[in-house]
């Protein structure tokens, strides 16, 4: 099955592992962000509050695209 990406000016046909990989390394960089402002909610905690809803939303986000890469889409 092919799947399309979208780039910035073209469209090509990738395969199902190029997503998955993409989808991995995108899985990888909100894990870092969530790693990121944890230390810095912890680190000052005037920040920690606000980041309390970003962090949920990343976490939320980082499962939904677990079970993505998981499942594959249909």
């Amino acid at each position: 099955q092919v799947r399309v990406k979208f780039c910035s000016s073209a469209i090509e046909d990738v395969s199902e592992e190029e997503i998955k990989r993409d989808l991995r390394k995108a899985l990888d960089n909100i894990d870092e962000a969530i790693y990121l402002l944890r230390e810095v909610a912890r680190s000052d905690e005037n920040y920690a509050e606000v980041l309390e809803d970003i962090l949920y939303h990343l976490e939320e986000a980082a499962d939904l695209l677990d079970s993505l890469i998981a499942k594959g889409v249909t």
